[in-house]
Parts: C-alpha cells; structure tokens; sequence
C-alpha cells in the first residue's frame, strides 16, 4: 500500500510552492513515501529529516552550491528492485529504494556539493543473515550500473547500527550487505622429494664397478705368470 507523508517549511502568501519531485517508479512498486521540503542555501548545510522508520534513510544533509525556493526531498519505499534498473544489486538487499531531490534535471554535481545519506539497518537483520556490522554499504545505480558508494558506520545503539554515505545526485537506491571476505592462507609448500634410485644408476657407481673389473682382471694375469 502507497503512503505518503508530506512535512517541511511551510509555504507563506505570495511564496513559490514546493518544487515536487520528478519520479517514474511503478506506482505498484512503491510501498511507501515520504516528502520533505527545505529552502537551500549557498555553502550551508540543511538537513531534511525523515520520520518514517521502515524507510532506513533518516536524514539527507545538503550543501547547495546556490540559494534555491522550496526544494523538495522525497525518499520511496520500494517492494522490490526499483523498476528504473536492469538489475538487483549483488549481496543480500536491506531495503530497496528511490531518493528524489527537486525536479528532473535538478540534483546535478553543478547544484549540489555534497549530500550525506544518513541511514540505519536492524541489528536482528544482520544476525539472521550474519552480517557484521561493517559489511553494509549503499548501493546507486548510475550510468547503467550499480556502484557501492562510499559508507561509514556512524554509531551502534544495540538495536540499530546508522551509517553515512555520500553522493551529489539522486537515483534508485539499496541498502546492502556482504559477508566479508575469507581470504584463502597460502599452500603450505613441500619439499621435494628424492626419487630413490636403483643402485645400478647411483653416480659414480659404474666407475667403480669398471675399476674393481680392471683390478680383478689384472690380479688374475698377475697369478698366471706366478704360476
């Protein structure tokens, strides 16, 4: 079921309206949503924040590089991978989401500076998967392809561990886990070992037996001319 909740500034008289934002997801494919709406400003930080719990994402901080009206967040719960992809990410998916800021066109490297994506994931999920805590990463699709983006665990609370990532645009989204990487110990190298040899092929054995012939030979001509 489709729920929205829509908070942020609320709009004076003879005050552009909040921007909305521009989405294409599958109606059938949103669970739930939630819209909020801030005034940007130039080289300042501004938070919105986000009440709905099932959605993971708590705050989004942006740096805007300008000073806008109304600007409009919204984060989508979505029941599966966002129909806006190819693919599902790779590892074990958390929550599915899109992440829209204003309209089309507007989320740009050019307009934004900086966004941090402040998010958390249940610690009964991570032990029913047995993930540790630093396995979690966000995940965007971008340019064809699902990129980790860059994620630090912020705080552990028993109940939740919170995270942060960052980026300069919006897209569909996942929270993901990764079991950690085993890396195989190296094969325990054995010495060589050495093919016994029949005692015909020792080296230096023919020699010898050459010589003892020779000695023999000789000690028995010796014996005839005594004789």
């Amino acid at each position: 079921m489709d729920r929205e909740v829509r908070s942020g500034t609320r709009t004076p008289r003879n005050v552009t309206a909040p921007s909305g934002v521009a989405s294409t997801e599958s109606i059938d494919n949103i669970e739930k949503r939630e819209t909020r709406d801030q005034y940007l400003y130039a080289n300042r930080e501004v938070t919105y924040s986000f009440v709905t719990p099932e959605l993971a994402v708590y705050e989004i901080i942006i740096a805007s590089r300008k000073n806008t009206g109304l600007i409009s967040a919204r984060i989508e719960l979505l029941k599966d991978t966002s129909t806006l992809v190819d693919a599902p990410p790779e590892g074990t998916v958390y929550k599915n989401l899109n992440i829209w800021l204003g309209t089309y066109g507007f989320a740009t490297s050019e307009n934004i500076k900086d966004a941090a994506i402040r998010f958390k994931v249940e610690k009964l999920w991570l032990t029913d998967n047995k993930l540790s805590n630093n396995g979690i990463s966000l995940a965007k699709w971008e340019s064809g392809n699902w990129i980790e983006l860059s994620t630090t665990l912020l705080k552990d609370d028993g109940d939740y561990v919170y995270y942060e990532a960052h980026t300069t645009s919006f897209s569909p989204f996942a929270v993901v886990g990764k079991p950690p990487v085993v890396e195989k110990p190296p094969a325990e190298e054995k010495p060589p070992t050495e093919e016994k040899k029949p005692w015909w092929k020792i080296p230096g054995f023919t020699s010898v037996f050459a010589i003892a012939g020779l000695l023999a030979v000789a000690y028995a001509m010796m014996r005839r001319r005594r004789n």
